[in-house]
Order: C-alpha cells, then sequence, then structure tokens
C-alpha cells in the first residue's frame, strides 16, 4: 500500500513540475527558426533569385503561400516550403528590412460591437426626421394626403363577387367614409 502512496505522490510531483517547466515556457516564445547541421545560408537558397519579390510581399503581409503562386509564374520550380524557410532566413539575417509596415486599420463596426440602445436611439432619430408632421414635411404631406385614393370595387383586380366580399357593397364603403369616428370621453 505504501509502494502505490510513493507512486501517486511522484506522478503528481512530475505533472506540477512540468506545469510549471510549461508556464515558464510560455513566456520566453522564442521564434522558428531553421536549425540542423547542414543549413545554408539564404544567399544559397534556390529562392534567391526571386528576393526582391519575396521581400516586398512579405513586407506588405504576403506568406509563403502568397508568394508561391507569384513566383512560380516568373520560374520558380521550388516548393513552398523553401519559401517558408527562405523567409524565416531572412528574418534572422536581416530583420530590419523584413519589418512589416503596421497601418492603421479602422475598428471593425459590426452590430455587435455597439449597444442596442444606441442603435436603436440611432434608428429612432433617422425615422423621426421623415415622420408626417415635421416642418419640413409639412407640405410634402398635405400633396401626399391629395394623391392617395381610397379602395374603390372598380379599380380592383379581383371580380366584382370578391371585391364585394373584402370591401362590402358600394354603398357601405361610402356611409364608412362620410362618418367620422368619434374618441369615447370618459363621464
Amino acid at each position: 500500500l505504501r509502494y502505490v502512496v510513493d507512486r501517486i505522490k511522484k506522478n503528481i510531483d512530475a505533472q506540477n513540475d512540468s506545469i510549471e517547466n510549461r508556464e515558464e515556457r510560455l513566456g520566453s516564445h522564442t521564434p522558428k527558426t531553421v536549425g540542423g547541421p547542414k543549413v545554408r545560408s539564404a544567399s544559397e537558397s534556390i529562392v534567391e533569385p526571386y528576393r526582391e519579390t519575396v521581400m516586398a510581399m512579405v513586407k506588405s503581409g504576403g506568406n509563403h503561400r502568397t508568394i508561391y503562386p507569384v513566383i512560380q509564374e516568373m520560374g520558380y520550380t521550388g516548393s513552398r516550403n523553401a519559401i517558408y524557410q527562405y523567409i524565416l532566413k531572412l528574418r534572422k539575417e536581416v530583420p530590419d528590412q523584413l519589418n512589416r509596415k503596421l497601418t492603421e486599420m479602422p475598428p471593425e463596426m459590426t452590430l455587435e460591437s455597439y449597444p442596442r440602445d444606441k442603435i436603436y436611439s440611432a434608428i429612432l432619430k433617422e425615422a423621426s426626421i421623415g415622420r408626417p408632421g415635421n416642418e419640413v414635411n409639412s407640405e410634402q404631406d398635405t400633396k401626399s394626403e391629395t394623391k392617395k385614393k381610397t379602395p374603390k370595387a372598380n379599380n380592383s383586380p379581383f371580380s366584382a363577387k370578391v371585391t364585394e366580399l373584402i370591401l362590402g357593397p358600394e354603398k357601405e364603403i361610402s356611409e364608412e367614409k362620410e362618418k367620422p369616428k368619434k374618441k369615447p370621453t370618459l363621464p
């Protein structure tokens, strides 16, 4: 039984040590490099004839996947991985030339990034500008009221029986127009 308890303690200690090591490694992130005993400099790479194109595209934010088709049209016969390794070597050898020019982008404007109240108030403000009854739109309102037509049975695309069912007899329509509706008063 003691043997089992000792093994459990060893496993727990080993896990705690690995967690601590992992946390230490997170803070000290090292950039990728090309390593190995037979590493050549960037000047010996098969991508070297296309150096200017590669550097220009990397500066503008390109990567080995976007650069590959461009230099392939220029006659490059190597692989994407060779371009990737070439870029890594260039970043290590000439870091000041490959710094990207960071341009300020406007913040992304989405409905989710703004509070709902601000959106509703902006919509209501726009709607109130075009609302009938405003001083600006009062002339347009009077013109539009005169142009409005009341539904007639003669203008309906339906047959006479259908329009009579929907609108009622023509006499009832004219009587409804004449009677203004009164608001109920409280006693």
